[in-house]
């Protein structure tokens, strides 16, 4: 069985994802909630798109979700769902940034 030349398949080339500049984020107050959709689910995490920044897509990783949030994370943000995230990380040179759902800060226990 010979298939002609114009059908056989040719090797694929590598997709070459283009990622956003993320300096844009650099003044952002991370303390503030940002509105982001879902744009994917991956067993790792979700990779959402920030609202205020169209085309900017981040990663909540599953790890920087509470453990009793996960399961219902991973069920009720299907693609195009929103929520509140927080900017976790933005490592600009790398054009990688991870978002998180609550402050990995401790309280400011000194105006009290």
């Amino acid at each position: 069985f010979a298939v002609p030349e114009q059908q056989a398949r040719r090797p694929r080339e590598p997709r070459q994802r283009t990622r956003p500049d993320l300096s844009v984020l650099a003044d952002v107050d991370r303390s503030q909630l940002q509105r982001a959709t879902t744009r994917g689910l991956k067993q790792f995490g979700l990779f959402l798109e920030l609202n205020d920044y169209p085309g900017v897509q981040g990663l909540l990783p599953f790890a920087l979700v509470p453990a009793r949030l996960r399961d219902s994370v991973k069920e009720d943000y299907a693609d195009g769902n929103e929520m509140d995230v927080l900017i976790h990380e933005v490592d600009v040179e790398a054009r990688k940034l991870t978002l998180s759902l609550m402050h990995n800060k401790r309280p400011d226990v000194s105006k009290w």
